[in-house]
């Protein structure tokens, strides 16, 4: 399941990079005194009105506003994580990063987001809480957007989601919901109760049920506040389907994950090689990202699992690099933070190590160099990306000539040549237009004399000193 004809190398790729990797993991740091190095945070958005999707078009969504709630979810969010990470308040200071400032400075801290009301809100929210007092930027641009909704953008995953919906797995899954769906019928937009719509439904019950007193702010219409039972009910069908169709499982090349994973590896990468990196870096991310990003690091779905439940909102996938002070060993290690009670309340905030196949069991620690090369192996340039997916979209094609770091501006060496060959060209064209300028000078003097004998130019400002800077 989940490998098109079209897809079949890629599947092929994916496979052996993760069978390699599984092999060279079981290798287990002996961390005595692990010191947290670089975090990457991928948070989900706050609270926002109700959002409705199309089961057969990734893309297809209307709007959604980021509510109050949401952004005191964010910036609550992001006040737990300065405890962690910036202070060491909290956890008695075992995840603080290394020599992390607790202002905000361009080298030490990175924010990005999708381009979206939500989104983006929610980022400035959490960047309040993370670095109070201070102004914060947010980077959201076509690259940024497009690396976080890979998942929407490439018509690869949306063939493989449909795919799956005609499987014997998801047929029996249905059937056996069919009853309990249809009992929602009055309450679903358009009387659709199908199992593929089924988180149009869900996301109105879940708003009724969290913001009862919000009504029409909402957007959740003629739906009633559910009892605990039907409610559990309503949401482990949306658990199933919203995370079985991003999972390894079904979405084997990873395609709605391989630009944040380019962008990581390109962030360790440098970092190994002793470069510079941003020490805190955070994208404002939607819950397909953080299945496609787990599944991209190897996780398998599990119905009981992180990969198994839609993070609520300001669910984290958080990476940590940490490096033992005593052995100097290097290890990644992934936490899941999340506020099920969807709250501003920083008690209410939990963490857990998520722990993935390809790495230790006991303590979740993975080995760097493996981990790296298992992300290396996922990764793939916007050109990689483009071509993988199959990219018709006019807006996107634009997209297709943009690539590599989008820290540094990121662009693809077609467009770079391009210039390149521009700037050349226009170098040329203004040293032959000087050289003519000087040319002429000296026909005049010839036929003038020197500018000290002839009135005219002895009148005029004298030039023999002076220089011509191109731009």
């Amino acid at each position: 399941m989940g490998c098109g004809r079209t897809q079949s190398a890629l599947c092929t790729r994916a496979a052996l990079s993760l069978a390699g990797i599984a092999l060279l993991c079981l290798w287990s740091p002996a961390f005595v005194s692990g010191e947290v190095r670089l975090v990457r945070v991928f948070h989900r958005h706050g609270a926002r009105s109700h959002l409705r999707k199309s089961a057969t078009d990734l893309e297809n969504e209307t709007q959604s506003i980021l509510m109050d709630q949401g952004a005191e979810q964010l910036r609550a969010l992001g006040q737990y994580m300065r405890g962690l990470y910036v202070t060491g308040e909290l956890e008695s200071g075992r995840f603080t990063v290394y020599d992390l400032p607790d202002k905000y400075n361009y080298d030490d801290y990175r924010f990005v987001s999708s381009n979206l009301q939500r989104t983006l809100r929610s980022a400035a929210a959490f960047a309040e809480g993370l670095l109070p007092g201070d102004d914060v930027p947010v980077r959201s641009s076509l690259l940024d957007n497009e690396m976080i909704r890979a998942y929407a953008s490439c018509p690869a995953v949306n063939d493989l989601q449909l795919e799956w919906f005609g499987s014997e797995e998801f047929k029996a899954r249905e059937s056996s919901t069919k009853d309990f769906r249809n009992r929602f019928t009055p309450y679903a937009i358009n009387g659709d109760v199908s199992m593929q719509n089924w988180w149009n439904l869900y996301d109105r019950a879940l708003l009724a049920r969290t913001y009862p007193a919000l009504g029409d702010v909402t957007g959740v219409g003629n739906m009633p506040t559910l009892t605990e039972a039907e409610f559990e009910e309503v949401r482990s069908i949306a658990d199933y389907v919203e995370s079985r169709k991003f999972s390894l499982n079904v979405q084997p090349t990873v395609l709605g994950a391989t630009l944040i994973l380019n962008d990581l590896h390109s962030d360790l990468s440098r970092y190994f090689d002793g470069q510079d990196v941003p020490k805190f870096k955070a994208y404002s991310v939607h819950y397909p990202t953080l299945f496609s990003l787990l599944a991209g690091l190897g996780l398998p779905y599990s119905e009981s699992g992180v990969s198994g439940e839609i993070p609520p909102f300001g669910g984290s996938v958080v990476i940590q690099f940490e490096q033992d002070r005593d052995t100097g060993e290097r290890a990644l290690r992934v936490v899941y933070i999340r506020n099920q009670a969807l709250t501003a309340s920083l008690s209410d905030f939990e963490w857990s190590y998520v722990g993935l196949p390809v790495c230790n069991q006991n303590d979740a620690f993975c080995n760097s160099a493996s981990m790296l090369e298992l992300i290396a192996g996922q990764a793939r340039s916007v050109s990689e990306w483009c071509s993988a997916c199959q990219i018709s979209n006019e807006d996107q094609v634009t997209l297709c000539l943009v690539d590599g770091d989008p820290d540094s501006g990121g662009m693809s060496p077609v467009v770079a040549g391009v210039i390149g060959a521009f700037v050349t060209l226009a170098v040329i064209g203004l040293i032959l237009i000087a050289v003519f300028i000087l040319k002429r000078r000296k026909r005049k003097e010839s036929l003038y004399g020197s500018k000290s004998s002839h009135p005219d130019l002895a009148t005029h400002a004298d030039y023999s000193d002076a220089q011509t800077t191109f731009w």
